[in-house]
């Protein structure tokens, strides 16, 4: 399983109820990755750390399991040299640009684990807000009660680093297939403050000093004290404003209405995953059943908060949508962006060849030609956690390069567009629907 089979959770497998027995033996200690790391001291604790995690990553890892890519290996080695005159903070920024030299989807130093994961060395903190890239720059979208009045700003500077300058040093210490996929994670990656700081874009201790434009032309600097919760989510309408409907129901898997008067049906699919009361092929199904009542002629399927899911799940929703592209005076539009990844990307790629839609928006995160399904790294000394993605997917042709899927329609939504509540590639669609 491990070793042949490239096994993508092996430290669940020590939690696996049917290897109970084996709990305690040597050897399946040592399968699962669990070594005995308790007489390391610092140094040799971190490089074997380093270590395990190279080694992780060679197992894993389809395309490098013959060796790491030269980028990681002399990051790799340069690290292991440097671990005795660096700073633990200073370790972990570098453990993020080996992860990010990989250049690979689902692949992402972590630092701390989940809920319930064992403890770390390092303690972990994160900050207040959450951040999005706008074409205006970097806006917070989210935050706690005590900086609530920051939610529409815009981030001017990181201590006294400037806010485009931080975008790319976090986007270097982050694995990305995509330069869409680095828009949309990196701007999430602000909130780990361990990160900042070993990125110097922070004080080595207390809280972090940023620099924000209200909306009114203020400017405002802010410690913001770092806490246990980071914030993360999909974007959501902004306070105060109109929720156009691809902000109004994110936290629902899939939806639908008609719109009569066009000959429409609107269809949103936020997670490639089952909502409470109907799974994704039921969806699927009745969207089918609706296209046909409604007498439809054009369809809109809105993917652009859909960062993925089962990939074997939205067979009979791509089957919906290529029968009724298939109609002679039908349209099917597709509206992607940044979030679009994983299985929503593989989705986006059967479409692509299947159905010719027209799609409308941002680039996606990923295309069907992609690295995904992560597997779980947890580095024995500092308990820190990682993925690398084990699983090469292939739904293009094989010759197809890109990172994104280019929409034929372009159109941006801007922090403007966001405070006001409108929705620009719906809009454009609606008026392509008008004029055909």
């Amino acid at each position: 399983m491990v070793f042949e089979d490239h096994e993508l959770d092996r430290p669940g497998l020590l939690e696996d109820e049917s290897f109970a027995a084996l709990k305690a033996e040597p050897r399946m200690l040592a399968l699962t990755g669990r070594t005995d790391v308790s007489r390391l001291g610092r140094t040799a604790g971190w490089r074997h750390d380093l270590d395990v995690l190279a080694a992780e990553i060679r197992r894993l890892a389809p395309a490098h399991r013959k060796g790491l890519p030269a980028e990681t290996e002399a990051v790799y080695r340069r690290l292991r040299a440097d671990v005795p005159r660096l700073s633990d903070i200073e370790i972990y920024a570098g453990l993020n640009r080996m992860i990010a030299s990989l250049r690979m989807g689902h692949t992402m130093m972590w630092g701390a684990g989940p809920p319930g994961s064992p403890a770390t060395r390092m303690a972990f903190s994160y900050l207040p807000i959450q951040l999005y890239a706008f074409p205006e720059g970097l806006h917070v979208i989210r935050a706690d009660a005590a900086n609530a009045d920051l939610v529409g700003a815009r981030l001017v500077s990181m201590g006294e680093v400037r806010a485009a300058e931080a975008l790319e040093r976090v986007a270097a210490a982050t694995s990305y297939a995509s330069p869409m996929e680095a828009l949309w994670t990196a701007p999430m990656r602000f909130g780990d403050v361990n990160l900042l700081r070993g990125l110097g874009l922070a004080a080595l201790e207390g809280p972090v000093r940023a620099t924000f434009e209200l909306a009114d032309g203020r400017r405002v600097t802010r410690d913001l004290a770092p806490g246990a919760e980071l914030l993360r989510g999909k974007l959501g309408p902004a306070p105060g404003a109109p929720a156009p409907a691809f902000l109004g129901k994110v936290a629902e898997s899939h939806w639908l209405e008609v719109w009569q008067a066009s000959r429409t049906v609107y269809a949103q699919v936020n997670q490639i995953a089952p909502d409470e009361d109907e799974s994704l092929p039921q969806f699927g199904l009745r969207l089918r059943k609706t296209l046909s009542e409604s007498g439809a002629r054009t369809l809109i399927l809105d993917l652009r908060h859909n960062n993925g899911g089962n990939t074997f799940t939205y067979v009979e929703l791509l089957r919906t949508a290529v029968a009724f592209s298939s109609v002679e005076g039908a349209t099917v539009y597709v509206l992607i962006g940044r979030n679009v990844y994983s299985a929503a990307a593989n989705l986006s790629t059967d479409l692509e060849r299947l159905a010719s839609p027209v799609f409308v928006g941002e680039p996606t995160g990923m295309t069907g030609n992609q690295d995904g399904d992560e597997g779980r790294v947890v580095l024995p000394w500092s308990g820190l956690q990682a993925t690398v993605s084990g699983v090469r997917w292939q739904l293009s042709h094989p010759w197809d390069h890109r990172g994104s899927i280019a929409p034929r329609v372009p159109v941006q939504l801007t922090a403007a567009d966001w405070r006001a509540g409108r929705d620009p590639a719906l809009e454009t669609i609606k008026a392509m629907i008008a004029a055909n």
